[in-house]
């Protein structure tokens, strides 16, 4: 079975982050991406690399002044980031 993750560009999500800090709202939640085929098909060197692409997300959050209350994958398969101020 083949796989397919697709995650945002890291310059669409800057994008989404700046967006957030300059709103009025605390708290934001967003999709980062999908995973197609479900996390369970993901090999162990598929799921690595898939989270240190997420810990990239993450860690451009935090440059940005930005806390991470949350992150994970829905059981529909999208994968999402809860930041605040």
């Amino acid at each position: 079975m083949e796989w397919l993750i697709k995650i945002i560009p890291k310059a669409r999500f800057l994008e989404r982050i700046r967006g957030f800090i300059e709103h009025s709202s605390t708290i934001e939640l967003i999709y980062v991406g999908l995973i197609e085929s479900g996390v369970d098909s993901l090999k162990p060197i598929e799921r690595s690399s898939f989270w240190r692409v997420i810990g990239d997300l993450i860690d451009l959050a935090r440059e940005a002044g930005l806390k991470i209350l949350g992150y994970g994958i829905e059981k529909d398969r999208h994968i999402f980031m809860v930041l605040s101020k």
